[in-house]
């Protein structure tokens, strides 16, 4: 999930923009809500003049917080839905709202995103799924429609990154094992943009440079053991279990956008 805290690091807020972009303002507080999955949950945006900020996924029958949201470990079709859902509000939110005080790692000097191409081939695989929707002369629904767009404009101005994957330590790039607070291995591919794709074609997640764990993991070592804070402010355990010495090939020609 993207963190709004993490995308307004280092940022400035277009407060005119939260305006266009659906925000309400309340004395110093800009509100904005947002129903998702079909209207079962509702998400609530706070930010205020002094840049703290808040997000709320509220049950839209029981009026209580939906838990499952914020539980990593709950991964089923329909919390997953609310997340992608999630996710593309918040890129659209910082893309429309925020604006860069430095550029960010991955991102170009025109300030287009760079992508591995692994990121690419996921794309390419959901947009071609949404494709074959419609060639079966089915409808998609409105997220599937607002999310195809999303996609084609990515493909349309992402560039490829082919800077050297570093295989020692974990940076940009890096496809590694984890295992946080003792529970089974995950296997990670750190990113620097989170696209809404969750995971690569071969089954790594996508984790992206700004998000709380990614920050933890930047520059560690296989083997290596520490502890952070994680997205709701709990104490983890983490040991990096694996970096995998054969990242994955890269292959501009094969992606409809420009090579780094």
């Amino acid at each position: 999930m993207i963190s709004l805290e993490q995308l307004m690091k280092e940022k400035e807020v277009n407060f005119e923009e939260l305006l266009n972009f659906g925000f309400v303002k309340k004395g110093e507080n800009y509100i904005f809500n947002k129903e998702l999955a079909d209207g079962s949950v509702k998400l609530i945006i706070q930010i205020t003049t002094d840049y703290r900020v808040g997000t709320k996924i509220i049950d839209s029958e029981s009026k209580e917080t939906y838990e499952l949201f914020y539980n990593l470990d709950c991964n089923g079709a329909f919390v997953s839905l609310i997340r992608n859902e999630y996710d593309l509000i918040m890129m659209k939110l910082a893309n429309k709202c925020f604006c860069d005080k430095n550029r960010l790692p991955g991102q170009t000097s025109s300030g287009d995103m760079m992508l591995f191409s692994s990121q690419m081939e996921a794309l390419e695989a959901e947009l071609v799924k949404l494709n074959g929707i419609i060639a079966d002369n089915g409808i998609l629904s409105e997220y599937e429609e607002e999310r195809k767009r999303e996609i084609e404009e990515i493909l349309e101005k992402a560039e490829v990154a082919l800077d050297p994957i570093n295989t020692d330590k974990i940076s940009y790039g890096t496809s590694f094992a984890a295992s946080i607070d003792g529970r089974s291995e995950r296997k990670f591919t750190l990113v620097y943009a989170n696209t809404a794709i969750l995971k690569s074609t071969t089954g790594f997640t996508f984790l992206a440079q700004d998000s709380i764990f990614g920050m933890a993991v930047l520059g560690k070592r296989a083997k290596e053991k520490f502890e952070f804070i994680n997205q709701r402010g709990i104490e983890s355990y983490c040991e990096i279990t694996e970096i995998f010495d054969e990242p994955e090939e890269y292959n501009s020609a094969s992606h409809g956008c420009k090579a780094r």
